[in-house]
């Protein structure tokens, strides 16, 4: 590779640049450090080298909501010193509209920027949708200069154009003139039926956009304006200006015009409105390009807007999207050709792990502390109380870092400036402050610079989630409280399954949850055990409150098992023939086996698939009965058992139960093992009656062979 010695200063210089960004990125951004890794990687061939690339690098970004795709790009580009050289366009803001609003967008921000190393943002990505939930194509035209930019990094942008028009509407007139009033123009002057002319063109000179006109333009001719002028002059200045280059001014225009006739005028104006309207083309194929988006139908949890829910389950979910993933879900919004546009450089963001945003809330503390050390002069400590209603009032699992910092702003930076005025109004010489939130309220400690305690004051908190949770011993918890325990001892001896978490109270719409992971490989069995488990709360609601006291919090439950029996039976084909019912034919909209005394059989099978699974769930629970309410009776009274708790409560008023581990669940492994033992005590005898088949077989050709001998 042949470098100058300037070439291979900047290639260092750049090199350095970069990897100083991948650090102060790190400190940033928590729980970002290979994503991170990975975008740096992305890029560094088109910022190490930014001449050498012939169409623009193209990086992709999916994931949920707040978890720092825009933001992370846009402080790349700042710690790039490129900052002033990133674009951002939302593409929600142009998929409904018309053909050239994103063109003209682009013409503007994007001038004289060709060939520059410059950042493209194109943010929300998903809303430019190209096919619809039914698989329609959708007309998208507006987002057609984005495709060509993906593409190839050029694209050809009509102009629009206040002088072409200008043109255009002098054009039609003077064809009128010609056509209908036999106007005849010679060498720029007209020569007949001018009066049919002056019709207008003395219309067109009292129109308040023409004085507007004649104000900005030039007037470098010192003649008064002929009156005979055939192109009259106050157009010249809109025809001069499309030419720019090839007349210099409105005097050498006019000469022009002096040597052509009527017809050979409004040729010549065709050919102005030509030029005006011509497409112009940009190249921007040196850009780095950022698609940046939420992909739902691959982050399936991204719905679900529980504080309840477990972060550390998202996260580890998300951490098993792959690429073909993400790009069936691509193929579920868009067509393949466009999908192929993208590349394969996706970055797939993971869902923010528990350690993250327990590690976010400290950073954007640590900065609350460098504020009012700033302006005070005060150091500010935290107790980790803060951290932790923090946690639990701002961290909602699918939304990111966005309601944690609005939760620290509400709880903590709206009471500094009360804090600030009762030290002021004290006159005392504060110097450190120590925060902890007890019992509903912040606890602030007052101390002087020998660590002295100089007062302290209570603050009270309005919890908005947190408050949500707390046990309030009543009858509906009461209720929830045996529903969710039924939904656990069901887990735990029809599964072998311990729950993580049983929970009577929550913040979310839903009174309670049990929190229960299924093995992920889902079979027959596990199915069955689903839907056991989903009949828990039901039937231990009958059984211990009696049947005219049941609650409506069993009909999701029934949904879910209802479903889960009626795929076994016309999906995956799991009671009877191994056929798909639910598939429609391409020609038609009736069902794929339109034998409707068929179909009723199956629904009738998924029936018995759920009572037997009821049967069965009335005996665990009977048999479990102690275990059902004395856990029931702990969350009637408290709104939490965790999964430790929970084990215990097994151990001093269960059964004996061998709980499965998730990750061996179905001993697939232990079964190939175990088949293949088998096989080989079958196989071994054949083996030794074949071998002793081979060896006689092979004695008599050689005893046959020593006869032929012989003779």
């Amino acid at each position: 590779m042949r470098l100058s010695q300037e070439e291979k200063k900047d290639f260092f210089k750049r090199k350095n640049v970069l990897e100083n960004a991948r650090v102060e990125l790190k400190k940033e951004f928590s729980g970002l450090d290979s994503i991170i890794d990975e975008i740096i990687h992305l890029i560094e061939p088109w910022y190490l080298f930014p001449s050498g690339q012939i169409r623009p690098t193209v990086v992709n970004l999916w994931g949920m909501t707040g978890v720092g795709k825009t933001s992370l790009i846009k402080s790349l580009f700042n710690h790039l010193d490129l900052g002033d050289s990133l674009y951002k366009f939302d593409v929600g803001d142009y998929a409904s509209q018309d053909n050239t609003k994103l063109s003209y967008s682009f013409s503007e921000k994007l001038k004289n920027r060709e060939k520059h190393q410059i950042g493209l943002i194109f943010d929300e990505f998903q809303l430019g949708r190209t096919i619809n939930e039914h698989g329609e194509e959708l007309d998208k035209s507006g987002l057609r200069a984005m495709w060509d930019l993906l593409d190839s990094g050029r694209i050809s942008i009509l102009q629009s154009s206040y002088y072409g028009t200008r043109v255009f509407q002098l054009s039609l007139k003077l064809e009128d003139c010609i056509q209908n009033g036999n106007v005849e123009a010679k060498n720029g002057i007209i020569t007949k039926n001018k009066s049919y002319h002056d019709k207008f063109f003395q219309e067109e000179e009292s129109s308040d956009e023409l004085k507007s006109d004649k104000k900005n333009k030039s007037n470098d001719d010192e003649d008064s304006v002929s009156e005979n002028l055939f192109v009259p002059e106050d157009f010249l200045w809109h025809i001069q200006s499309i030419w720019d280059t090839r007349f210099i001014s409105e005097r050498e225009l006019k000469e022009h015009f002096k040597t052509m006739d009527h017809n050979q005028t409004v040729e010549f104006l065709g050919e102005t409105m030509n030029k005006a309207f011509k497409p112009q083309e940009f190249d921007y194929s040196s850009s780095c390009i950022f698609v940046i988006g939420n992909i739902d139908e691959a982050y399936k949890m991204a719905n679900s807007f529980d504080p309840d829910s477990d972060a550390d389950r998202f996260y580890k979910h998300s951490l098993k999207i792959t690429l073909p993933q993400i790009k069936a879900s691509l193929k579920k919004r868009f067509r393949a050709e466009q999908i192929a546009r993208l590349g394969n450089s996706h970055v797939i963001y993971p869902a923010f792990s528990s350690k993250v945003y327990k590690e976010l809330i400290e950073l954007e503390l640590s900065k609350s502390r460098a504020k009012v050390k700033e302006r005070f002069s005060i150091d500010l400590n935290f107790h980790p109380s803060i951290n932790t209603i923090i946690y639990k009032e701002g961290v909602f699992p699918t939304q990111g870092a966005r309601p944690v910092f609005t939760t620290i702003a509400s709880l903590i930076e709206s009471y500094v400036g009360k804090i600030a005025k009762d030290i002021i109004e004290s006159g005392l010489n504060v110097k450190s402050i120590g925060w902890r939130f007890v019992r509903g309220r912040h606890k602030v400690d007052f101390y002087d610079d020998k660590g002295g305690h100089l007062m302290k004051k209570f603050y009270k908190v309005k919890l908005k989630v947190e408050s949500l949770r707390q046990s309030d011993n009543s009858e509906m918890q009461a209720s929830v409280a045996i529903h969710e325990a039924g939904h656990a001892v069901a887990a735990i001896y029809g599964a072998n399954i311990m729950p993580t978490e049983i929970v009577s109270r929550t913040a979310n719409l839903s009174e309670g949850h049990c929190a229960i992971e299924l093995p992920e490989l889902t079979t027959k069995e596990l199915m069955e055990k689903d839907i056991l488990i989903s009949l828990g709360g039901y039937t231990a609601e009958k059984m211990i409150f009696g049947e005219e006291n049941l609650g409506i919090g069993t009909g999701s439950d029934f949904e879910r098992a209802t479903s889960t029996a009626l795929e076994m039976a016309k999906t995956y084909g799991m009671v009877d023939t191994p056929m798909w019912f639910g598939h429609k034919s391409s020609n038609t909209n009736s069902v794929w086996n339109s034998n409707t005394g068929r179909v009723n059989e199956l629904d009738n099978r998924a029936e018995d698939i759920i009572i037997s699974a009821y049967k069965k769930c009335v005996e665990i629970l009977d048999n479990n009965k102690y275990l059902l309410l004395k856990i029931g009776e702990y969350l009637s009274i408290n709104s939490k058992m965790d999964y430790k708790l929970v084990k215990k409560f097994v151990e001093d008023y269960g059964n004996p139960v061998d709980i499965k581990d998730k990750e061996s669940y179905h001993n697939f492994k232990k079964m190939i093992s175990d088949e293949i033992e088998k096989e080989n005590k079958a196989f071994r005898p054949k083996r030794g009656v074949a071998k002793r088949a081979m060896l006689n077989s092979v004695k008599t050709i050689i005893v046959e062979s020593k006869d032929n001998k012989n003779d």
